[in-house]
């Protein structure tokens, strides 16, 4: 069984993805694939799956009548469990020397008003 989120697209149809880090099954037909940063566009027929190395911006095109599947992090392989684990780390990493900072700034802007 598959689980994710599907999308039926027809012949020429585009479906932009913002920020892709799952893996893709193509279900159905044919389509153009371009990711952000990767020097190659590829071309995947049913039956095959692909996953960008990290998050990135994703155009998909149909090239004819097609169903494409968006794998759920639950459902996918180790792998792909551990990839989606590293990415949430690095982004808690990434947010939490901001609040940090912040932090410091509220403190010392609340010692300054209790002082004066």
């Amino acid at each position: 069984m598959n689980h994710g989120v599907y999308y039926e697209l027809q012949a020429g149809e585009l479906l932009h993805l913002p920020r892709l880090n799952q893996p893709l099954r193509i279900m159905q037909g044919r389509v153009w694939i371009t990711a952000a940063e990767e020097l190659e566009d590829r071309v995947l027929d049913a039956g095959h799956d692909w996953q960008p190395a990290e998050a990135r911006e994703v155009v998909i095109e149909a090239l004819c009548a097609a169903r494409v599947l968006i794998v759920s992090p639950q459902w996918a392989g180790p792998g792909q469990r551990m990839h989606a684990a590293q990415t949430w780390m690095r982004l808690a990493h990434a947010l939490a020397l901001p609040v940090r900072r912040l932090a410091g700034v509220t403190g010392a802007l609340a010692r300054r008003l209790s002082l004066g």
